[in-house]
């Protein structure tokens, strides 16, 4: 993970802790509670919505990569090659990125191109 990409994150998780401890407060007040009942209810949902977001990405990848490693397996590597470059110039940093680049390897090869292999 690239430090940029690290410290977007952290702001951004900083920012929504904020924006949800104020939610927090300000629906303690409207319902007159103690913000201490409520606190379960504000951890819970944001851990669920980012645990939700990362089953849907994992998927979205997995459908990605079996898209691209159909068009390895029937022999298409100029194919697969192109898919691969035009996926990693979006994202780089996934775990997918380093199955692609290991079987883009093999495309190389198979293509007679071990120079681009290594």
């Amino acid at each position: 993970m690239n430090k940029d990409k690290l410290l977007k994150d952290l702001f951004s998780g900083v920012m929504l802790g904020i924006v949800l401890w104020c939610i927090m407060f300000g629906v303690s007040l409207v319902i007159n509670t103690d913000t201490d009942r409520l606190l379960p209810v504000f951890l819970i949902v944001p851990v669920a919505g980012v645990l939700g977001y990362v089953v849907i990405k994992a998927s979205g990848d997995q459908k990605k990569a079996n898209e691209m490693l159909s068009l390895l397996n029937s022999g298409q590597y100029e194919a697969y090659l192109s898919r691969m470059e035009s996926y990693l110039k979006k994202d780089s940093s996934s775990a997918l990125s380093g199955l692609l680049r290991v079987n883009g390897s093999v495309a190389y090869i198979k293509l007679g191109r071990f120079e681009e292999a290594i």
